[in-house]
Formats: structure tokens, sequence, C-alpha cells
């Protein structure tokens, strides 16, 4: 069961992670956004010869099977986080990432333009836009170590963005919105 916060787990408390060059993505098996974005990134990291770019280097990672437990772990050790729901109010996988530290690549949905803001705290696609968001992941990884300053001031961004929706925030918010409403 997931909780209705960022629980705990997915928080990065350490000052130093050793992370992978590692895309995770979260599966959406029948969203055609997802097979093209998956189809694209396997394409484009297997097609590179050795030497020329480093996208060998980069494994692609479908959350699919693993508990919860499993997911922060798999997160915190990871570069990068897609996400291509459009139709969530709060996704919660995009703010857990955010806790682990990976860096987001998602879609705007409905109610995350309110907390995402894009090459601030993630990088932010309008809905339905694989092509898009898949040409700015390459071009992310192509030049990955030249960038090492935008990404962490972005990670860092999403990690205090992240914070805002753990449990005592959260339980605060709660009691409030009841508090204003039955009060």
């Amino acid at each position: 069961m997931i909780p209705p916060y960022v629980s705990e787990i997915f928080f990065n408390n350490s000052k130093v992670t050793e992370r992978k060059r590692r895309i995770v993505m979260f599966p959406k098996f029948d969203q055609t956004d997802y097979c093209i974005v998956k189809n694209l990134l396997e394409r484009k990291i297997n097609a590179q010869k050795k030497g020329i770019f480093t996208r060998n280097e980069w494994e692609l990672i479908e959350l699919n099977g693993y508990t919860h437990n499993e997911v922060a772990e798999i997160l915190k050790k990871s570069e990068i986080f897609i996400a291509l729901n459009t139709f969530e109010s709060l996704n919660a996988s995009v703010v857990e990432a955010m806790a682990a530290g990976s860096l987001v690549f998602t879609y705007e949905g409905y109610g995350s333009r309110d907390y995402l803001k894009d090459a601030e705290n993630a990088f932010v696609f309008r809905n339905n836009e694989p092509y898009k968001l898949v040409y700015k992941l390459i071009e992310i990884i192509d030049d990955f170590d030249s960038n090492r300053n935008l990404l962490n001031s972005i990670r860092q961004n999403g990690y205090r963005t992240a914070h805002l929706y753990n449990r005592s925030n959260m339980e605060l918010k709660l009691l409030e919105f009841f508090n204003r409403k039955f009060g």
C-alpha cells in the first residue's frame, strides 16, 4: 500500500551517494507514450558506438514487480526517473523520485503544475510530447558531466520540493483543511 505522503524510506539523507547511470521508468505498458519513450531510449542508448558517446554506459530499468522499499533503493542509486502520467493531481512517484535524489523527466499533468517547475526542480514537458522528452533526455546524458552544476541544482530543488510532501507536512495540511472545513 502506498501512503498519501512521501514515505521516509525515499528520502536520501546521505550527503554522498554513488549513483549509477541509470534511467528508471514507471511502467504504463498500455500507454502509447510509454512505448514510444521506451523504444526510442533503447534504440538511442544501444545504437551508439563505444567511445563516441557515453550513452552505452546508461541502463534503462522498468519499475515492475518491485516492493515499495526496493523502489526507494533503486531510485536513490539512479540518476534519472521518467514519469509519463498526464492525469494524476499529485503523482506520488514523481515526488518520491525527487526525495530519492533522482532527476525527474515528466509531463505537466494536472495538479503537478502547482509544484513542478521546468529546469528548476524537474524537466517538465507538455502532456503527450514523448519525442521532446526523449530529445531533451538524450541531450542531457550526452553531456551529463558538463551539465553537473545545473543537474545538481535541479536535484537539490527537487529534494526540497519533496519535503513539502513528507508525512508531517501532509498531516499538518490535512489537519488545517479539516479544521477550516469542519472546525
